[in-house]
């Protein structure tokens, strides 16, 4: 394999994969290329100047190595989050989602950027080693980054009440640095091969996103109200126009902006259909609980039925991203798509 061709396969795979995995959950239809490119942008511009500044301490420091892990980790990951950080503070990210996306896209272009200087500096390397190495510090910087963000989106400060001074507020938040620093710190140890640092950073990252995206819910759950009154309430203020009386409705004010007037037209019909859906599914729930049969005659099968197949067309014209993000206000679950099919 030559020279050439080694550092651009080793560099790219990785930024093709996270494209690929945005593609499949159609994330484009909320973020833009322009957020995504000049993030990405911003990452390996964090690359040059982190690389700079070895290269000015070796030159003032008579050729020594750069002295340590840790200045430099802290430095990447402080230059890598900033900018998003400051977003989030500014409200211009709002949801867990947004931060991921914009995260991720962080840290790969900073991964681009690093993969193509180590192979310049190491062209002796397999292809094998080279992708494995490639692929490992890509996730990395991806998830570390993702996650700084994601947890300042969760902070109590970012929601609409502000109830901290704004100083201590970025004191307390360095503290949400330290689990990407630890992290970082312990992969450039090598304790293992490649291949095991891969799949290590693999596990960590997806349990992260796991549990940072149940949270996610919880604490938007409970500023959303949940019961079959709150439906109704939802309900008539989209059929009415006016959304922003509810919760919820200044829910889905927010995300407007964030996809197109169609997709978005699809998701309050999606919303007003499905909730439509389940208050007559609890409806009848509730009196089969207190010993009412109630049969739905033919008619009333045949609308539902139809009913049933438009909520999974609309449902299929949304991407999974606004899937996502309607969540918390459909709260759906097994029972309840149960309560609406029978």
């Amino acid at each position: 394999m030559s020279f050439g061709i080694l550092p651009a396969i080793a560099a790219l795979l990785p930024i093709l994969a996270y494209l690929g995995i945005l593609q499949i959950y159609d994330a484009f239809s909320m973020t833009r290329w322009r957020k995504l490119a000049s993030h990405a942008l911003w990452g390996a511009a964090v690359t040059i100047i982190t690389y700079t500044l070895v290269i000015l301490w070796r030159y003032f420091h008579d050729g020594q190595p750069w002295t340590g892990l840790l200045p430099s980790i802290l430095i990447e990951e402080f230059l890598k989050a900033i900018v998003l950080v400051i977003l989030v503070s500014r409200r211009q990210i709002a949801f867990l989602a947004e931060a991921q996306i914009y995260g991720q896209a962080v840290g790969a272009g900073f991964a681009f950027v690093e993969n193509i200087l180590y192979l310049t500096h190491f062209p002796d390397i397999g292809i094998g080693t080279a992708i494995v190495r490639g692929m490992g510090t890509s996730m990395l910087h991806m998830g570390c980054t993702s996650t700084v963000v994601s947890l300042w989106l969760l902070m109590p400060w970012n929601k609409e009440s502000q109830q901290y001074n704004i100083r201590w507020n970025y004191i307390f938040g360095t503290l949400l640095f330290i689990p990407s620093i630890a992290i970082h710190y312990v992969y450039n140890m090598w304790l293992f091969s490649p291949p095991t640092q891969l799949l290590c950073v693999i596990i960590i990252f997806l349990l992260i996103y796991s549990i940072v995206g149940i949270i996610n819910e919880r604490l938007t759950l409970r500023w959303l109200d949940l019961s079959i009154q709150t439906d109704i309430v939802l309900l008539q203020a989209i059929q009415e126009g006016r959304l922003c009386d509810t919760n919820s409705g200044k829910y889905l004010e927010n995300i407007r902006e964030r996809f197109e007037p169609l997709v978005f037209f699809d998701m309050c019909v999606y919303v007003q259909l499905y909730i439509e859906m389940l208050i007559a599914g609890k409806s009848r729930l509730m009196l089969r609980d207190a010993g009412l049969q109630v049969e739905m005659s033919q008619e009333e099968k045949t609308a539902h039925t139809a009913k049933l197949a438009e909520l999974h067309a609309i449902s299929a014209r949304i991407p999974r991203v606004g899937h996502y993000l309607l969540r918390p206000i459909l709260h759906t679950s097994v029972k309840n798509r149960w309560a609406m099919e029978h």
